[in-house]
């Protein structure tokens, strides 16, 4: 998908912020418990930093990402609403505490929160709970202002659809421009070939409508 935006005149940025593998386990480790702050806000330096060079138009920044990458671009939406002019998730998490009992790794919503001490057996305590779903862009959802696409696959067994229509009940209800597909016979990856070309159709559609630009 990044080829194809540059190839239609978009500047691309990715950005290993922390957690990411690469710089060992140190840099991994530091945002368990920490998601929603430490990876979302090196996403944002790296964007205000290209602002402030003028590498990049700021009134032209749009994000998307899927999975987790969903999960950020979900939280710059929301704690930063002034810089993204528009916004694609692609099978986002919205809401770690919801997930956790319709995922097929649901380890991964404690350890995300900061907890190791998972197992089948327990059930959540009011705390986890809380700390699940504070760390969740879900309850960003009155600070989002940017218009937001949002692409579910409907045999997703990873992040269950209802993390999207979570988010995108919430806009709805706060009159934020959003659109919602669903991709029967896809799941996680969103990989058929089909599914794949009419998501990036869809999403430059998406883009170009709402930075009200015919020159990208």
């Amino acid at each position: 998908m990044a080829a194809g935006f540059i190839k239609l005149g978009y500047a691309v940025l990715y950005v290993n912020y922390r957690g990411s593998a690469g710089y060992g386990d140190d840099m991994v480790f530091s945002l368990l418990g920490n998601c929603g702050r430490f990876d979302v806000l090196d996403m944002q330096h790296c964007v205000a930093e290209l602002m402030r060079e003028g590498t990049v138009d700021k009134s032209k920044i749009v994000c998307f990402g899927g999975s987790h990458g969903g999960f950020v671009a979900a939280h710059l939406s929301g704690q930063f609403p002034d810089v993204y002019k528009a916004v694609m998730c692609r099978n986002p998490v919205t809401n770690i505490a919801s997930m956790l009992g319709g995922s097929d790794i649901p380890d991964w919503s404690y350890v995300e929160a900061g907890y190791s001490d998972y197992s089948h057996k327990q059930v959540s305590t009011p705390e986890q709970l809380g700390k699940m779903l504070t760390d969740s862009p879900i309850t960003l959802a009155d600070h989002m202002r940017a218009p937001t696409m949002i692409v579910l696959g409907a045999d997703d067994l990873r992040v269950p659809p209802q993390q999207g229509r979570e988010l995108y009940k919430a806009l709805k209800a706060r009159n934020v421009p959003t659109r919602l597909y669903v991709y029967a016979e896809n799941s996680h990856p969103l990989s058929k070939v089909d599914c794949e070309a009419e998501v990036f159709v869809n999403t430059c559609k998406w883009f170009n409508e709402h930075l009200q630009s015919n020159d990208i």
